[in-house]
């Protein structure tokens, strides 16, 4: 609903995919957004008797990770990502086993897997939004609120750094809203008519 209040045309078809997110680690449930881009790319045209032309995606939050991660597995065209993560699951979840700040399920989970941080980080790691920073198939929109948590902007420098570096992407492009916070694509204006000039453009 807040992509579709957002959107400034009406011939687009939102398809929302509703992963599961419990009982399972942290970018497991990437086999299921993958499945439904697949079903989108190969079967919706015959199995809901319209055409379709193309095929964007956009995610919030978790969301946009799913979607950045996607965006190194499969083209379409274009792809938009507002506050993207968790960036980093070392650095978050170490902060949870510090008792720095509250503990919750997705670090959890996975120290139950592979044990703490200090123990097992490459696993942390693989999964974190900073190991998906290369191979992008198509363009892509960052969407980044300067006012979001702080976990969120200590680690969005790094992050978006690395997107800028890589040499293996399609065209990125970064919109900052100073003051913004978490949901800034549905509530900054400017950010709005970003989002709406990269789909009309792609």
């Amino acid at each position: 609903d807040k992509f579709k209040s957002i959107l400034d045309r009406d011939d687009m078809m939102i398809v929302s995919v509703a992963y599961p997110q419990e009982n399972v680690l942290f970018g497991d449930s990437i086999i299921q957004c993958e499945a439904a881009l697949l079903w989108l790319k190969n079967k919706a045209s015959q199995e809901l008797g319209i055409t379709v032309n193309k095929i964007f995606l956009g995610g919030h939050s978790q969301g946009g990770y799913v979607v950045t991660r996607l965006n190194t597995m499969h083209q379409t065209n274009g792809v938009i990502a507002n506050a993207p993560g968790p960036i980093n699951l070392v650095f978050r979840c170490q902060l949870e086993e510090n008792g720095q700040i509250q503990s919750g399920a997705v670090c959890s989970r996975l120290e139950n897997e592979y044990g703490t941080t200090s123990d097992n980080p490459n696993a942390y790691f693989q999964r974190s939004l900073l190991n998906f920073t290369s191979d992008f198939k198509s363009d892509i929109l960052f969407v980044q609120g300067l006012n979001d948590s702080p976990i969120q902007m200590n680690l969005w420098p790094t992050f978006k750094q690395d997107v800028i570096s890589c040499s293996t992407c399609q065209n990125r492009q970064f919109v900052e809203i100073p003051g913004g916070g978490h949901v800034s694509l549905f509530e900054s204006l400017s950010a709005k008519t970003e989002f709406n000039n990269f789909i009309n453009s792609h």
